[in-house]
């Protein structure tokens, strides 16, 4: 009894070792995203530059995001997670030195760079973390309570940078472009307290593919769970950043004060992420069941926005009010989503190819944000029309969840049987 209670306090004190180490350095890297995000649209808008201009350097950012994530996935997997972790941080620090240049060439290749960054942060951190958890051998159940963990304190760390963000570029000469330099000494703390504190785990593969995640998603034993996984999370991410880029005009009647609005969304963030903890240690629901629960609420909080946005036009007050009540709602549901699709993530993506089979799954989303992207700024669609068909994909996903949770439910739980027949 005593070496099973001094084996289960090792695992414990390694579990909270490895957490401590992830997060510290995720949520720094977090931290500078965060300080440049609310100021990249008014910096280009500072030097002058047309709304067209502006799309197109967001495009360039997401095709950036979507087509080097692919390389970088295959890179990380190659030669280590850790490595890559590091080049995140060189990588925002030139996106953000181009910030402070006036030329349109140097802006480009800032968005090339930070699409590099977000394909790096949104894959290669999750990554490295779930590989050293399964490595260190850990109960892979606490991958979910790691990630719940994660997206409370991203929360609380995007009201922060905010905050800051605000604050500097307020009161010191370099104005928009302030958040941007501060972020650079901030990255390179960050990458030595990454280069000193995490291990690197390399993944040994014998050659180079680019398309190896594709094929692992398409054709593996596991492809039905993984196609599922990448429907839902494209349809899900999508309409998330839809919301994102068209917030502001639709609430815009109300003249509110957008600072604590976005201070607002952050803290439905937090809460849903803190709800997310709750329900699961107390009801005891699975986290595919939360995930599945997580998409009916985006159905109904994106359905109340078109209410909402349509009423605009005859109670443009009580419209504009309704839409914001829902995208608060929206935002607590994002809170939801996160640790479970993670947790999901973690346990259906084959270890030995996670980071590029991660970044094969995001790349719909950056495809068809850009195709989104390219249409409203083309053709002006009514909002009303976005929101709708945004209703109608969650809906569609909402059903397709219903029976991706019964998959992943019995992949569980023949996981769980070999395990039993393996140690007897």
């Amino acid at each position: 009894m005593k070496n099973i209670s001094m084996i289960e306090t090792n695992h414990e004190k390694s579990y909270k070792n490895l957490q401590r180490k992830f997060l510290i350095v995720y949520l720094l890297a977090s931290f500078v995203d965060w300080l440049q995000g609310p100021y990249l649209y008014r910096v280009y808008m500072t030097y002058n530059y047309t709304k067209t201009d502006i799309s197109f350097f967001y495009i360039i950012g997401f095709l950036s995001s979507g087509i080097f994530g692919i390389i970088i996935g295959i890179i990380a997997d190659k030669f280590g997670r850790k490595k890559l972790c590091l080049v995140y941080f060189i990588s925002t620090t030139i996106t953000c030195l181009s910030m402070t240049s006036k030329n349109y060439k140097i802006h480009l290749i800032g968005r090339l760079f930070g699409g590099v960054s977000s394909a790096i942060l949104y894959s290669t951190f999750e990554s490295w973390y779930i590989g050293q958890h399964i490595n260190e051998q850990l109960d892979k159940s606490l991958i979910g309570l790691t990630f719940t963990k994660s997206t409370f304190y991203n929360g609380v760390n995007a009201i922060i940078a905010g905050l800051i963000s605000s604050l500097i570029s307020d009161n010191f000469s370099y104005g928009p472009t302030a958040p941007f330099l501060l972020s650079i000494p901030i990255s390179i703390i960050t990458l030595l307290i990454c280069y000193t504190s995490w291990n690197e785990s390399i993944i040994v593969i014998s050659k180079i593919n680019l398309f190896h995640g594709l094929k692992v998603i398409l054709f593996s034993k596991k492809k039905k769970l993984l196609i599922s996984l990448l429907i839902i999370q494209t349809i899900f991410e999508t309409v998330m950043y839809i919301f994102i880029f068209i917030w502001t005009p639709i609430v815009e009647p109300i003249k509110p004060s957008y600072g604590i609005i976005f201070g607002g969304f952050m803290t439905s963030i937090a809460l849903g992420s803190y709800c997310h903890s709750l329900i699961e240690k107390k009801l005891k629901l699975t986290r595919e069941i939360i995930l599945c629960f997580s998409i009916i609420m985006a159905f109904l909080s994106i359905g109340i926005s078109t209410i909402g946005i349509y009423l605009q036009n005859s109670y443009s007050s009580f419209g504009t009010y309704l839409t914001l009540a829902s995208f608060f709602l929206f935002e607590f549901t994002v809170g939801f989503y996160y640790p479970s699709i993670c947790f999901i993530r973690g346990i259906i993506v084959p270890e030995n190819c996670r980071a590029s089979v991660v970044n094969w799954l995001r790349l719909p989303t950056n495809i068809f944000i850009c195709i989104i992207l390219l249409f409203i700024k083309t053709n002006s669609p009514d909002n009303c029309l976005i929101f709708f068909s945004s209703t109608v994909a969650l809906g569609v996903t909402a059903l397709f969840t219903l029976n991706f949770t019964k998959e992943f439910s019995n992949y569980q739980k023949y996981c769980q049987l070999n395990n039993s027949i393996e140690k007897i």
